[in-house]
């Protein structure tokens, strides 16, 4: 997935992921010498804007900080790229293509009339079963770029990476679900101030939503709100991730009951909804691959910063395939 910052390239053998989310700080930290061979070595929370401390032994030169830029700050388009129709095509094949996309995504973002100062980055899926593959590009304006990082900063975090926090979550539910199964696949990650929906098409992402979700009236921040506008926040992103799945399954492919995937902190109060409308979903938190044994109630609350955590590794990974070919 995407990143709009890449501040170090040296391999990651230990790596933070920081989400900074509306109620409370998320972090997640791994260990370990490649994508394929990473464990968890601790996790944690703060209330929000509490400064922090890095957890465990973290080493600076060996360890990288990615920190999340919510989405609404952000642009995300899925594209379908075929390089010998695309206006750029010049006839090459493999490794051309690649850049092909690149210089591909500063023309598609030219056309949008977007401001000059935007920072941007695309991931292109190969194909598969098809002969399309498909470009996912993502942008935000410097200005909330910076503002973010200057944020984190603030908490006592120099960042090294900032990536989306939405397709953090792509990044972890990737690595949770492998090998990736074939069929759409729907994520949908339930937070009482917002919904993010990711659905996913044989491995590879083709439909990215959010929703944010007005407060509940003279309702708090702390957890301890009362019972009753905890359970109106739990009926409100019940009824929009209905709309939400019905609305696409209406427009993609009625006859598709995709396989349905919730995470986030309201997660398992929504299952239940959901099953009574007809779509059946089950609870399924990305980090549970690492370590199964966490709480579920924490479980919830951290795919996002472990897609973060996940992306040094990825990165890593992805440079160390490219010089391979």
């Amino acid at each position: 997935m995407p990143m709009l910052s890449r501040l170090f390239r040296r391999p990651a053998k230990r790596s933070e992921g920081w989400d900074l989310g509306a109620a409370e700080t998320r972090m997640v930290a791994l260990c370990g010498s490649s994508l394929n061979q990473i464990r968890l070595e601790t996790y944690t929370f703060a209330p929000r804007g509490t400064p922090v401390r890095p957890g465990g032994k973290a080493n600076r030169r060996t360890t990288r900080r990615s920190v999340a830029l919510p989405a609404a700050q952000s642009i995300m388009e899925i594209l379908p790229f075929r390089p010998s129709e695309n206006p750029l095509h010049t006839g090459q094949t493999g490794t051309e293509h690649r850049t092909q996309a690149a210089d591909y995504t500063e023309f598609h973002l030219a056309g949008l009339g977007l401001p000059d100062n935007i920072v941007h980055d695309h991931h292109l899926f190969a194909a598969r079963h098809t002969d399309s593959s498909a470009l996912l590009i993502a942008a935000a304006r410097a200005e909330a770029a910076t503002a973010q990082l200057e944020q984190a900063a603030a908490l006592g975090l120099k960042a090294d990476y900032l990536d989306i926090d939405i397709l953090a979550l792509a990044n972890a539910f990737l690595f949770g679900s492998q090998p990736a199964a074939d069929g759409c696949r729907i994520l949908l990650r339930l937070e009482p101030e917002s919904i993010q929906m990711l659905a996913f098409d044989n491995g590879r992402v083709c439909h990215i939503q959010e929703t944010l979700l007005p407060p509940a009236a003279d309702s708090p921040d702390s957890e301890n709100r009362h019972p009753a506008f905890q359970t109106a926040s739990t009926d409100a992103v019940c009824r929009e991730a209905q709309h939400l799945l019905q609305l696409y399954r209406h427009t993609r492919n009625p006859a598709a009951i995709p396989d349905i995937t919730l995470t986030g902190t309201l997660a398992s109060a929504v299952e239940n909804g959901l099953a009574a409308a007809g779509l059946p979903a089950r609870c399924r938190h990305p980090i549970h691959a690492l370590d199964p044994d966490i709480a579920e109630a924490d479980a919830a609350r951290l795919s996002t910063a472990f897609g973060l955590a996940l992306k040094p590794f990825i990165a890593s990974a992805a440079g160390s395939e490219s010089a391979g070919r």
